[in-house]
């Protein structure tokens, strides 16, 4: 969790776009069948995402077993569809190239958008962004803040277990963020209902991005 600063009257470090494209904290806790996530953010759910005029809306939460940064499942997050859970094919990508250099056309693949193409898996997780958003947290106390936060069922992982983890950005991918949870075990879906009942509360971890953004 952090409120970063940066230079030239951004609220972002390293890069621009100030409060409205920060990602602030990530935190994820999972008990015998369901996966919780809470995110919270400067960028409002009534951002518009329209790349012409320099507008990127909230990018869709990417989860990685394994840590090889294949990002096999994706949470969708806006739409009529937010909450639901794809085996992800294809991801969108931002505008910075791994150096940091607005390139669109070579992005930095370790920080995937948005679902590009997947197959739906589960409809039945919950997600919800609030659109009013809360004030004093962090360093600038009254800049706006907003929460995301979604209830998966274990089972929409089928056939994948083990170490696991989640990076969310907006769709510019000016500023990411990611959960390398301590205990990072999702377990085999058929030993899900044998669990015993209890929330485990994981560690919750910041990723800086060294994206430059000028939004």
């Amino acid at each position: 969790m952090e409120d970063q600063t940066g230079y030239s009257g951004a609220r972002l470090f390293p890069g621009y776009g100030g409060q409205a494209y920060d990602a602030e904290a990530f935190y994820i806790a999972m008990d015998s069948a369901n996966l919780y996530l809470a995110l919270v953010t400067g960028l409002s759910p009534n951002t518009i995402n329209d790349p012409a005029h320099n507008s990127y809306g909230a990018g869709d939460f990417a989860f990685d077993f394994g840590g090889d940064g294949t990002f096999e499942f994706g949470l969708e997050t806006t739409g009529s569809q937010a909450g639901s859970v794809y085996r992800v094919s294809a991801w969108d990508y931002g505008l910075w190239d791994t150096n940091g250099n607005y390139n669109p056309g070579n992005p930095d693949l370790s920080h995937p958008t948005s679902i590009k193409t997947g197959s739906l898996v589960s409809s039945v997780g919950q997600l919800i962004y609030n659109s009013n958003p809360f004030k004093n947290m962090g360093v600038f106390n009254n800049d706006d803040h907003y929460v995301i936060e979604a209830s998966i069922p274990l089972i929409a992982f089928n056939g994948f277990s083990g170490k696991f983890d989640v990076q969310w950005t907006m769709n510019c991918a000016n500023d990411a963020i990611a959960v390398d949870p301590l205990l990072s075990t999702v377990p085999e879906p058929n030993s899900v209902l044998l669990l015993s009942a209890g929330l485990v509360g994981l560690l919750s971890m910041r990723t800086n991005n060294h994206l430059l953004a000028r939004v």
